[in-house]
């Protein structure tokens, strides 16, 4: 046992923390939180602790608290939350608190680092992991290996390693694709790309529509839409009379409909408002099609929420840097002009009519990818924490690495958010 003095500051409500007496030497029970000696230690290469300040005073008395009590009334700041994630259960400030709050995007480690620590809850998430087949792109020539996420630029993703990497598309069943990190694939470099919540969400809604919808086609299957959302296509039986809503007859000029593809919406608000009625009814624990399922919990593992070990994560916001880099990584050159992204159509519905109390909800839907990618929340969301959206840093019993959680993860059914 070893007696740790290292200081940080606890900010939002003033409270300050000094660390105490703990255990170490424990074991980690979690594969996939183990190391793996045979790729880069990234996370520890990349990342340097937060300085220590000067010595504020100790944590309130915790004699009369027991185990598994929180902080409610602490947000940690980014510097001292990541002090804590980055010194594990060595520099917890007391065994008596299971969690501490800190709000997402506020973390200084990337995304790939935050997300080695996340956990999704195999159970109120169960729904939003890939149960079937994983969707990888594989390039044997290179050694990579992409995960594709639907709706965080899986298509271009797919061109890229197809066109400049000589890559090709395989699946496989959960138990394969965990371990491909290991085995043949122990020594290929496995990334991922992932989307702004919040974008993300408006571009999977209207997948949802164009995939579920009377008109789906041989793209979709309108049986697979709940009954309950059918107000979704009210008077919509096909994809003109869908059309001639976000660009009405009138608003181009004749015969130059094909502008519609490309051109911004000029819905009224018609389609919006569908929106945010299919947000605030919806049960985001049945993502009935696959574009409405979450980012995280398609990188972790079902049966225990674990993350995939992943050697990068980046942002679509800014795909040609993440693209460059696995080049450079490969010793691949892309031409001078390079492709436009796939499919990077304009939003049918009217976001200007979207208001703040949705976009707050659909915060709350998502928190499980801001926070376990340690990205911040939109204006909306964010100002005042109007939507109530923060993280949780946990310690769990006989655990030496903390978990990085939504505060409030999405509801069991029949219940109600938790706060």
């Amino acid at each position: 046992m070893g007696r740790l003095r290292r200081i940080v500051y606890l900010t939002g409500a003033a409270v300050l923390a000094a660390a105490l007496l703990v255990l170490q030497g424990a074991s980690l029970p979690w594969r996939h939180h183990q190391h793996d000696h045979r790729k880069p230690d990234h996370h520890h290469q990349q990342q340097q602790r937060v300085h220590d300040g000067p010595p504020p005073p100790p944590l309130p008395p915790s004699a009369n608290k027991t185990r598994g009590t929180v902080y409610d009334s602490v947000v940690l700041s980014g510097k001292a939350a990541t002090s804590f994630l980055l010194g594990g259960a060595d520099e917890w400030p007391d065994r008596a608190v299971s969690r501490m709050k800190f709000r997402p995007g506020t973390l200084t480690v990337d995304s790939n680092a935050a997300f080695q620590h996340c956990h999704v809850d195999p159970t109120r998430y169960r729904q939003h992991f890939t149960t079937r087949k994983k969707r990888v792109l594989i390039s044997e020539q290179h050694k990579l290996l992409c995960m594709q996420l639907p709706k965080s630029g899986s298509s271009t993703a797919k061109d890229f390693m197809f066109r400049f990497f000589e890559g090709k598309e395989i699946s496989g069943d959960e138990k394969a694709l965990a371990a491909l990190p290991g085995g043949k694939y122990s020594d290929f470099f496995t990334l991922a790309f992932v989307r702004d919540p919040m974008s993300r969400f408006f571009s999977s809604y209207e997948e949802m529509i164009v995939r579920t919808g009377p008109f789906a086609g041989k793209y979709g299957s309108p049986s697979k839409l709940p009954a309950r959302y059918n107000f979704l296509f009210e008077g919509l039986p096909t994809y003109s009379d869908y059309e001639n809503v976000f660009c009405p007859p009138g608003s181009y000029p004749e015969g130059k409909r094909s502008i519609c593809i490309w051109r911004e919406s000029h819905e009224n608000g018609t389609l919006a408002m569908r929106m945010v009625r299919f947000v605030h009814e919806w049960d985001p624990a049945d993502p009935f099609d696959s574009h409405l399922k979450l980012q995280a919990p398609q990188l972790s593992d079902e049966r225990t929420g674990d993350p995939m070990i992943l050697d990068a994560i980046y942002d679509t916001h800014n795909a040609a840097a993440g693209w460059d880099a696995v080049a450079a990584r490969a010793s691949v050159t892309f031409p001078a002009k390079m492709p436009a992204p796939g499919r990077a159509y304009p939003r049918r519905l009217n976001l200007s009519k979207v208001p703040d109390a949705t976009r707050r909800e659909m915060c709350r839907i998502t928190a499980i990818d801001n926070c376990c990618f340690n990205l911040p929340l939109p204006p909306a969301c964010v100002d005042n924490d109007a939507a109530g959206v923060f993280c949780a840093l946990e310690r769990r019993p006989n655990e030496k690495q903390l978990r990085i959680a939504p505060w409030s993860p999405l509801p069991l059914p029949g219940q109600q958010w938790e706060t």
